[in-house]
């Protein structure tokens, strides 16, 4: 059954969702029922779903429910799969018995633990998703998470297959295929159906959701939450346990809702696809369809159009930092490897700015190299380093924190230059301004960044391109 179920879908806000559910399990994925923190909630749910008729769903048990409640708890026969955090494993064990059980893990510590206790599969939660979360988005955890289970699998027997493992965080019609690409067996979405006509979602929330871009979270006590200074907030020193107690899922004034960045793509996953079936056949057709294009086109190969435009061997650019890419040898090296260098002129001025610029000009010769900025230093150390530039001309610049004006007059002698842009509201201002090179940075990397995770900034962008 696991095999074939690529999509998941958990009811949202950890709370139950039985129209959700149901409409995800019509649609041929794992629906799976959040039982939430009342019991007599979700003995209710539990009911209602089983006289819908739909067959195998799963359910989830949430993070700090009672265990020993749990464990005694008589789930119906049709619940055959049982989702949960590591951190319940071991106390539900009498409720996961004859069922097939999917750990959800955010470290690789985690993981390695919930292989070692006979876990039948895995669920990356990166912190990007909403509720308890860890350090580390999906784009890092899957990696890390999906060699772990390979050599799990390799230490067990060569013929062994591989722990399956989905990824929660950020999923969305670009990054989910990406998943399965790099080795995932499918993917989970829960906040990102919030909003479908079948999701039962209060008035309250539909409203905050429908102008939501990613920014209005918050982790704190380990979960992730809602946060507006319309909606209620944890107190100073909450604790997760705290936190649990005063979590809801219709009014934000009155409850504190999990909530994931990954919500950003509620609203236009309403609008696009409106129902539960149209969005899970557009995913089923996304695995397909973008691995098959990426086979045709690789984008990421040895002399790609990318590379072919910027004068590399591989598409790939080493991002400015400071004290590290501030030295001529130092790009040198990155454009003997196949890249595109960058240069970190960050405070650097007057005479050792112009040394260094030129010494790097002089090394590199016909090479492809760049130059990095700040474009939110004091105006006279950035109008210093841009009239640097455009007398020298290096072949790229990149402006971190800047605008379009700024990069407008670099353009204009020749220079390609990119700019940093870390919302989707920012690129489509930055759009109409008539900029046309981007860096979509995400929180993981070092340096000036925004709040949004790879996953998040960098699906919401491409459907921004391609709108």
């Amino acid at each position: 059954m696991l095999a074939a179920k690529a999509v998941v879908g958990l009811s949202p806000f950890e709370s139950p969702d039985v129209t959700l559910v149901a409409a995800l399990a019509r649609a041929s994925a794992l629906g799976v029922l959040d039982l939430g923190h009342s019991e007599e909630v979700a003995r209710n749910a539990l009911d209602l779903l089983v006289r819908r008729r739909i067959g195998t769903f799963g359910v989830r048990i949430p993070e700090h429910s009672n265990v020993r409640h749990w464990a005694a708890f008589e789930l119906p026969e049709e619940a055959r799969v049982v989702v949960l955090p590591a951190s319940m494993l071991e106390g539900a064990r009498g409720l996961c018995a004859a069922r097939t059980v999917l750990v959800q893990v955010r470290s690789v510590d985690e993981a390695r633990a919930a292989i070692s206790a006979g876990a039948h599969g895995l669920i990356v939660k990166g912190q990007e998703a909403g509720g308890m979360v860890g350090d580390e988005t999906s784009f890092i955890l899957v990696q890390r998470v999906l060699a772990e289970a390979h050599s799990d699998s390799a230490s067990r027997s060569s013929s062994a297959p591989s722990l399956p493992v989905w990824v929660q965080g950020g999923i969305g019609l670009h990054t989910a295929p990406a998943c399965i690409a790099a080795g995932a067996s499918g993917v989970v979405l829960d906040s990102q159906l919030a909003l479908l006509e079948e999701a039962e979602t209060s008035g309250e929330l539909r409203r905050a959701l429908g102008t939501f871009d990613g920014s209005e979270t918050t982790v704190s006590g380990g979960y992730r939450l809602y946060a507006r200074p319309n909606a209620r907030a944890p107190q100073v020193g909450d604790g997760p346990a705290e936190i649990a107690r005063q979590l809801g899922a219709r009014n934000p004034a009155e409850h504190l809702i999990t909530l994931g960045q990954d919500a950003a793509l509620a609203a236009p996953f309403a609008k696009r696809f409106g129902t539960v079936e149209r969005l899970v056949r557009a995913l089923h057709t996304a695995f397909e369809g973008h691995v098959r294009q990426v086979r045709a086109q690789t984008p990421l190969a040895r002399h790609s159009p990318f590379a072919q435009e910027y004068g590399t061997r591989f598409p790939i650019a080493q991002g400015p930092m400071t004290r590290v890419s501030d030295r001529a040898d130092f790009a040198e090296d990155v454009a003997r490897g196949g890249g595109l260098p960058f240069l970190a002129l960050s405070l650097m001025r007057g005479a050792e700015a112009r040394s260094l610029v030129l010494e790097t000009r002089d090394r590199l010769g016909e090479r492809a190299w760049g130059v990095g900025i700040l474009g939110f230093l004091p105006p006279d150390v950035r109008e210093e380093q841009l009239a640097l530039l455009s007398e020298i001309r290096p072949p790229v610049v990149l402006i971190a924190g800047g605008r379009p004006s700024q990069a407008k007059p670099l353009e204009q002698v020749g220079i390609k230059t990119f700019l940093h842009v870390p919302s989707p509201g920012l690129l489509d201002l930055f759009l109409k301004e008539g900029a046309r090179r981007f860096v979509f940075e995400g929180r993981e990397c070092g340096g000036h960044v925004g709040p949004r995770s790879s996953f998040v900034l960098w699906e919401t962008a491409v459907e921004r391109l391609l709108a």
